[in-house]
C-alpha cells in the first residue's frame, strides 16, 4: 500500500516515520508533502492508498484541497489530523467522506488502529473491483484497456506479484467457502472468485510475494488432496494455469485453466495443471468417419449387444489415444446419436430413447468413461427392445434403411433375405405390405436416385456412376435411366446443369 503524509510541520513527519512500523502495517511506499499544492501535485502522480492530512495548510486548508480532486476514484483514504476540536470542521470532513479524524498531538495508537481499518476496508474494497473486472473478461472473453488500468491498480493496492488462474467446475461449494478454503493453503495468496454460472468459479489467486516452484507444486498437491477429500463423491475439478506477473495475460491464464479443467475427460484426475498441447483438435479422420457410417448400419443389421458393445468401445479408444478435445467429443457423440436417431426414426424400439438429447445433457458426462458408460447403456437399451420388437415390420424399415446405404452393393432380394434372416418370399411379402412398394422396384428408385445425384453434383463418368449404383455395365445403367426418367444420363445432366456431360 501507498501512503501520502501531508502537514507543514516537518516534525510531525519525523514523529511519524519514528514512532510507527509502516511496513508491519503493510504500507510499502511512503512520500511526504508540506502544502496544500504540493500534496495535490503527489496525490495525481503518485495516487497512494492512504492520506495522513492536516487541516491547517499553507495555500488552502486540508478539507478545501479534498474538494479540489479532480478524479474522484484517485481519492485516497483520508484521515484528519487537527489541532482544533471543532465540530463544523468535523462535520465538514464527513461530508467529504473523510475515514478519521483525529487531533493532535498524535496518539499513536489511535493512528495504528485506525490506519488497519482502513487497510482493511481498502483491501476489501480492491478485492471487490478485482472480482467485478474478472467477471467482465470472462463474461466478454475480452480485456479492454480500462480492465488492465483496475486491474493494475488492485494488483498495486493488494501488493500482487504474481498471479493464476483457476477455473472451478461442479458448483459443490459457496464463494465464500472457496475463498475460505483457499486463504487456508498460502499466507501469500489473496482469492478473488467469480462465480461464471451456476455450477462454475473463475478464481484467482494473487500472491503477494513470488512462490517458488517447489512450493507451487507442493500447493498444486495440497489443492488435488484436499479438493477430493471434501468431493470425493461429485464430479467436480480445478484447472489451474501457468503463473504471470502482469495484467495484460489474465485473460489467457483464464483460457488456460479451463482447458486445465477439461483435462479430467481423459486424466480422471480431480485436479489438473495447464498442459499446452494436451488436446488435438483433429476430429475430421478417415477412423471417425467409419463410425458415422457403422452405427446406423447396427440399426439396418437389428442391434446385436456384442457387436454395439465392441462399436463403443472401439470408438472411445481412438478418442483416448488421439485425445481429442472433450467439446469435439461431445459434438461427435450427439451427431451419432442423431444420424442413428433418424435410421430408427419410424422404429418403436428406439424413438422414445433418442427424443430430446441435448449436448448440454452429454456433457454432464464430464469423463469420457462415464460418457462411454452412458452410451453403451442408451445403446443397449435399443438393441435389447429390438431384440423383442415385432420382426416383419421392423425388419422391413431395416432392410429400406440398408438399402439406402448400400445402393451400390449386391441387392438382390435372396442375399438381402439371408443377412436378415429371413425367408425371401416372406419379406418380399412384407415390404410390399408395410412400404406400399415392391422391394425390388424400391431397390431401382434408390439407385437412380443417386446415380442422377452424382450426375448432377459430380464430374463422374456414366461408367463410373454404374459401378458406384450396382449396375453390371454401363449400357444396362444407361438404358434403366433412361427408362426411368425418360432422359439419358447426358441428356439429363445438360438439362440440369447446362454442362456438355460425357459418358
Amino acid at each position: 500500500m501507498k501512503l501520502l503524509i501531508a502537514d507543514d510541520q516537518a516534525s510531525l513527519h519525523t514523529f511519524l516515520d519514528k514512532m510507527v512500523d509502516w511496513l508491519s502495517l503493510g504500507i510499502t511506499e511512503i512520500r511526504h508533502a508540506y502544502d496544500s499544492k504540493e500534496t495535490l501535485l503527489i496525490i495525481e502522480q503518485f495516487m497512494p492508498d492512504l492520506l495522513i492530512l492536516d487541516v491547517q495548510m499553507p495555500f488552502m486548508n486540508g478539507l478545501e484541497m479534498l474538494k479540489q480532486l479532480k478524479q474522484p476514484f484517485r481519492k485516497p483514504k483520508t484521515v484528519i489530523l487537527s489541532a482544533y476540536d471543532e465540530f463544523e470542521f468535523a462535520r465538514e470532513a464527513l461530508h467529504l467522506s473523510v475515514a478519521q479524524y483525529l487531533l493532535k498531538p498524535v496518539d499513536v495508537a489511535l493512528l495504528t488502529s485506525a490506519i488497519r481499518e482502513l487497510l482493511a476496508s481498502i483491501q476489501d474494497e480492491q478485492q471487490a473491483a478485482l472480482a467485478h473486472e474478472l467477471g467482465r473478461i470472462v463474461q466478454s472473453l475480452s480485456c479492454p484497456a480500462e480492465s488492465f488500468e483496475v486491474i493494475g491498480r488492485s494488483f498495486q493496492a493488494l501488493q500482487i506479484r504474481e498471479y493464476m488462474l483457476l477455473d472451478v467446475d461442479g458448483g459443490q461449494p459457496s464463494a465464500e467457502s472457496l475463498i475460505e478454503w483457499i486463504s487456508g493453503l498460502e499466507d501469500a495468496i489473496i482469492p478473488v472468485v467469480h462465480r461464471k454460472s451456476p455450477d462454475g468459479y473463475a478464481c484467482l489467486l494473487g500472491m503477494t510475494a513470488p512462490v517458488p516452484a517447489m512450493r507451487l507444486e507442493e500447493l498444486y498437491r495440497q489443492l488435488s488432496d484436499q479438493w477430493i477429500e471434501r468431493f470425493a463423491d461429485s464430479q467436480a475439478s480445478i484447472g489451474i494455469s501457468a503463473v504471470a506477473d502482469t495484467p495484460d495475460r489474465l485473460l489467457e491464464l483464464y483460457r488456460q485453466s479451463e482447458e486445465a479443467g477439461l483435462q479430467r475427460f481423459y486424466s480422471q484426475e480431480a485436479v489438473n495443471l495447464y498442459k499446452e498441447g494436451y488436446f488435438t483438435t483433429d476430429w475430421r479422420t478417415r477412423e471417425l468417419q467409419k463410425y458415422e457410417r457403422a452405427l446406423p448400419e447396427q440399426v439396418s443389421y437389428g442391434f446385436q449387444s456384442a457387436s454395439v458393445s465392441k462399436l463403443v468401445s472401439g470408438l472411445f479408444d481412438h478418442f483416448r489415444e488421439k485425445r481429442l478435445h472433450p467439446e469435439n467429443v461431445y459434438m461427435l457423440i450427439l451427431h451419432y446419436v442423431y444420424i442413428t436417431g433418424q435410421a430408427l426414426n419410424d422404429s418403436v424400439a428406439g424413438k422414445t430413447e433418442w427424443a430430446g438429447i441435448t449436448l448440454d445433457m452429454l456433457k454432464a458426462y464430464r469423463t469420457a468413461d462415464r460418457l462411454e458408460h452412458y452410451l453403451q447403456a442408451l445403446l443397449h437399451r435399443i438393441a435389447d427392445k429390438s431384440e423383442t420388437a415385432p420382426l416383419a415390420g421392423e425388419t422391413v424399415l431395416q432392410v429400406k434403411h440398408f438399402v439406402d446405404l448400400h445402393y451400390g452393393e449386391d441387392l438382390s432380394l435372396q442375399r438381402i433375405a439371408t443377412l436378415f434372416n429371413m425367408d425371401k418370399f416372406q419379406l418380399s411379402r412384407a415390404f410390399k405390405q408395410e412400404l406400399h412398394i415392391n422391394y425390388w422396384t424400391y431397390v431401382m428408385q434408390a439407385r437412380m436416385s443417386k446415380a442422377a445425384e452424382m450426375l448432377v453434383n459430380t464430374e463422374m463418368k456414366n461408367s463410373a456412376i454404374a459401378a458406384a449404383t450396382g449396375f453390371g455395365d454401363e449400357s444396362h445403367f444407361s438404358r434403366s435411366f433412361k427408362k426411368h426418367f425418360d432422359l439419358s444420363p447426358k441428356q439429363y445432366r445438360q438439362a440440369k446443369t447446362g454442362a456438355e456431360g460425357g459418358s
